[in-house]
């Protein structure tokens, strides 16, 4: 499960938060958040002059942002190697039951399978599920 939390990790480092994906075309804006190119600018389409980070709130007198390169190699690589935990694909499965992961102990921050919750490990852990979960910890 160890493996598990480190993938859910990278993932989330690498997910920008208004479309919860992997970044396409990452940017950075000047107060070091990151987004896709796309989704900021749909946030910005409507502003004038004058826009804020969705994230922080932080106001800027105009439109500007910089490419991530790092951000976007990351984010394609790992897209190739299918690390995202996306239970609706079944890529992601528990390691000792070979169950999909579909929820995130809170407790233990990981991702694990209905059997694990079930489990004397987890017994009295709160769960999330893990699309909730990534909304709930991104703003983190």
């Amino acid at each position: 499960m160890a493996a598990t939390k480190q993938v859910f990790t990278l993932t989330e480092d690498l997910t920008c938060s208004i479309c919860l994906s992997l970044f396409v075309e990452p940017v950075r804006l000047d107060c070091d958040h990151n987004f896709c190119k796309s989704c900021i600018e749909r946030c910005w389409e409507n502003k004038e002059q004058a826009v804020s980070c969705p994230e922080c709130r932080a106001v800027f007198p105009q439109k500007c942002y910089k490419n991530t390169r790092v951000l976007a190699n990351l984010s394609e690589k790992t897209r190739q190697l299918e690390l995202t935990p996306n239970p609706e694909k079944g890529q992601s499965h528990c390691e000792e039951h070979d169950e999909k992961l579909k929820l995130f102990c809170d407790d233990d921050r990981t991702l694990i399978c209905v059997i694990c919750r079930d489990s004397p490990a987890h017994s009295e852990h709160r769960f999330l599920p893990v699309g909730d979960a990534v909304r709930k910890y991104k703003h983190h």
